[in-house]
């Protein structure tokens, strides 16, 4: 009889298994255009619902996230839809004001670019490696775009 019950037990207990896994996320968007994603959702903005199932399937079967691959340029959120429109004003308008943080960054990496030959930079694997001559030439116009936006 107790290897019945015990048997009974497991099999419920693997049956919800993945019942446990299942996750509820809400995605946010604040006023600088950032998205977010918490437990709870925000009383003061919209949200929405993203659940999120265990061992990489959605309980479709398929993701609701789009491959890196395909994910649009600084979409560090892996989602493809673009912001909404009046989101993506402000946060425009917010990138226009000086930000002097952002500027003094700017600043030091034209510096460093201009007065060092060489620049490492450490890949996602660890190894390192010098950036090439059009890398550099990258890197400073992104700089000076940057020194722009955000210097008086």
């Amino acid at each position: 009889m107790r290897s019945l019950i015990a048997v009974v037990f497991c099999s419920l207990g693997l049956a919800f298994a993945t019942q446990v896994d299942a996750k509820e996320y809400y995605k946010w968007v604040d006023d600088d255009g950032v998205t977010h994603y918490t437990v709870t959702a925000p009383k003061d903005r919209p949200s929405e619902l993203v659940r999120v199932m265990g061992g990489g399937k959605a309980s479709s079967g398929k993701s609701n996230a789009t491959p890196a691959s395909k994910a649009l340029p600084g979409d560090e959120t892996g989602f493809g839809a673009p912001k909404p429109k009046a989101t993506a004003e402000k946060a425009e308008a917010k990138m226009s004001v000086v930000d002097p943080a952002r500027c003094e960054i700017a600043r030091n990496n034209m510096e460093t670019l201009t007065n060092h030959p060489r620049i490492r930079i450490t890949e996602a694997d660890g190894s390192i490696r010098y950036l090439t001559d059009e890398e550099k030439a990258e890197k400073m116009a992104e700089a000076e775009a940057a020194a722009r936006e955000s210097c008086e």
